[in-house]
């Protein structure tokens, strides 16, 4: 159940979100989540299917959720539960989309795709600088990268 993050007393049941038509074909494998710099908005990056055994099956979602009401605002087919909100919260940077050593860059208001260099090893970590002109990524291997926006 969410809580107040000031009183720590219950908000309510949390609401489930799942824009019309939309199914996972295997069950989540875990979620990542912000709430957008204004404050408006909640941002929901949804990973489903096996992380170890990837497959057709494997899908992600990102849903843009209105944060007072949770209710969805904008859903794209595509996501991460790696990911990371840029300061301006215009973009949204999934790793391991669409494969295990790349990110993909994510339009928020548009919907736009853009897949940035391939990194030397499965990304395991992705973040934006505090300007959000660049993406800065960790590898399994203990390898860091950086791509300009």
């Amino acid at each position: 159940m969410p809580r107040d993050a000031a009183t720590g007393r219950p908000l309510g049941p949390g609401v489930p979100v799942r824009p019309p038509g939309w199914r996972f074909h295997a069950p989540p494998v875990s979620a990542w989540a912000r709430y957008s710099p204004d404050g408006k908005e909640v941002v929901v990056s949804v990973s489903s299917g096996s992380a170890k055994k990837p497959s057709k099956s494997t899908r992600g979602r990102t849903l843009v959720l209105d944060a007072q009401t949770l209710q969805p605002l904008r859903w794209y087919e595509v996501g991460s539960d790696l990911a990371s909100l840029s300061p301006d919260g215009r973009t949204l940077a999934l790793g391991r989309v669409p494969s295990d050593d790349q990110v993909t860059l994510l339009d928020l208001h548009t919907g736009a795709r853009r897949p940035l260099a391939r990194q030397p090893a499965t990304v395991e970590g992705v973040g934006f600088s505090s300007d959000g002109k660049t993406v800065g990524t960790g590898g399994s291997n203990g390898s860091a990268s950086r791509s300009e926006e």
